[in-house]
């Protein structure tokens, strides 16, 4: 329990414990991310309408922050998660908890939690989802929010894998100073 303890207080900044994303707030520009931003820029060279950071969190293969841009001010963010390319389908299912339960921490708990499933059918025992996720016969779907922002977390099969992420949006329209005037 104690090791549990320690890592989320060592993940959860990584995650949720900064400005509105990241280390942004609504309404900055790319400049000011990449000014704020200390982890490694893996936006690919000619993207202007969203920024790509590395991050690292225990026990999760690949994380990436992704902000987006509108008219050159942040109006969305991401958190992209990925396991390793060897890890089974249930790994999927045991990460999206982990995620849950780090931001539930920060966030208290969510607003809703959805398992979805096609109309036609009815839902999985949980010892079934990773079948169901394989088989795009399962979306994961968890809701917090804040004074500020909405978070959404989503796991759901995309082509040919699971995708993991979750999504936060301003709750109010991101403008700029100079449309005030």
């Amino acid at each position: 329990m104690r090791l549990l303890c320690i890592w989320l207080l060592a993940a959860l900044p990584a995650l949720v414990a900064a400005e509105d994303f990241g280390e942004a707030s609504w309404g900055d520009s790319p400049d000011d991310v990449r000014n704020a931003e200390t982890r490694p820029n893996r936006t690919p060279i000619g993207e202007f309408g969203y920024l790509i950071y590395e991050a690292e969190l225990p026990d999760i293969y690949v994380t990436r922050l992704v902000y987006q841009f509108t008219d050159g001010q942040l109006t969305q963010g991401r958190f992209l998660f990925k396991p390793s390319p060897e890890a089974p389908m249930q790994s999927w299912i045991d990460q999206f908890e982990q995620v849950r339960h780090l931001i539930s921490r920060q966030y208290g708990e969510p607003m809703a939690d959805e398992v979805l499933t096609p109309a036609s059918e009815s839902r999985p025992e949980r010892l079934d989802w990773a079948e169901a996720l394989s088989e795009d016969r399962l979306v994961l779907k968890t809701r917090w929010q804040n004074d500020r922002t909405e978070l959404v977390q989503q796991l759901a099969w995309a082509g040919d894998r699971p995708y993991h992420q979750v999504i936060y949006r301003p709750l109010a329209p991101v403008h700029s100073a100079d449309s005030l005037f």
